[in-house]
């Protein structure tokens, strides 16, 4: 018994590596069921001093998955709980003087995953997500 530590069982080396990899691949998919079961939601913030046309669009593999357009006031603000499936995308956002920003979002294991926009003043457009 005292070659085998663990009550005398013993685990071959290439069984001990097919369990540990097999163990491993399982748990990493279950993790990303859960990412991928998961929405996204968009806040768009008006901070601008005039009404805006703000255009959002999310991308996937060069693909439109997602468009949607908001006039909002000075000061105004929209929230769009769980509009987008979970997962990586490109975010185009263009405002109605033209000028048009990408962001790059991957998907975060919060339970709440937020991209921000923030349309300010000079046509600037800035990008936050949810981090946790």
């Amino acid at each position: 018994m005292d070659d085998y530590p663990c009550g005398g069982f013993k685990l071959g080396k290439r069984k001990l590596i097919k369990t540990t990899a097999i163990g491993s691949v399982a748990t990493l998919s279950g993790c990303l069921s859960v990412l991928s079961d998961r929405k996204i939601s968009l806040y768009i913030l008006n901070w601008s001093e005039s009404q805006r046309e703000i255009s959002v669009r999310a991308l996937q593999d060069d693909r439109i998955v997602f468009e949607d357009s908001f006039t909002l006031s000075q000061n105004e603000d929209v929230l769009r709980k769980d509009a987008i499936d979970g997962g990586n995308y490109t975010f185009k956002v263009t405002i109605d003087t033209g000028t048009t920003s990408d962001y790059k979002f991957s998907m975060s294991n919060c339970e709440d995953n937020r991209l921000i926009v923030r349309v300010r003043d000079k046509e600037l457009i800035q990008f936050d997500q949810t981090e946790c």
